[in-house]
């Protein structure tokens, strides 16, 4: 009779295909930074003299327009190739950060955080079927597992460095 090999968890996370791997560090990356960027661009709003409302009417625009971008996004992640879902979607996201932080403009700040949670969409609803496309099905558990569990660690690992950072490059001389 044949010994029957147990594989445990961690066995199960050595095992995961090149592509899996690459993508939970992708995940760690775009996690940390998304989680320091949302916190330090509200202190951004905050320091050039936006209220807390704007600060939160910017959230709930984020909110809605990821919503309604879901379904749009999906049928768009279909026709392209996974890869170039997460491309244009960090790619576009990454450039509307780069005029959200150069705008003092209220309108300008709410349309291009709107624009950015459509290209957040297109990279969210890519998510799921890169992981099962790149997983045999008896580790797809696993491997959902740990991507939910590093993006939530990740996020809030990136937005504790984002609340310490300001305080941190200030120091003792109270300026940056």
């Amino acid at each position: 009779m044949e010994a029957v090999t147990e594989v445990g968890y961690f066995g199960r996370l050595r095992q995961f295909s090149r592509n899996a791997r690459l993508y939970l560090l992708h995940v760690i990356g775009m996690d940390l930074i998304h989680g320091a960027w949302e916190v330090l661009f509200n202190l951004y709003l905050l320091a050039v003299g936006f209220d807390v409302k704007f600060v939160g009417i910017r959230i709930a625009v984020l909110g809605i327009a990821g919503s309604l971008a879901s379904i749009p996004a999906g049928r768009l992640a279909d026709r392209i190739d996974r890869k170039w879902g997460f491309i244009i979607g960090d790619g576009g996201g990454a450039a509307c950060a780069l005029i959200l932080i150069m705008s003092t403009d209220a309108n300008a700040i709410l349309a291009f955080s709107a624009i950015s949670a459509c290209f957040s969409a297109l990279h969210h609803v890519t998510e799921s079927p890169f992981m099962a496309e790149n997983s045999d099905p008896e580790e797809r558990i696993h491997l959902f597992s740990v991507e939910q569990g590093l993006a939530t660690l990740a996020a809030m690992v990136g937005a504790l460095i984002g609340g310490f950072l300001p305080q941190y490059l200030i120091g003792s001389e109270g300026r940056l």
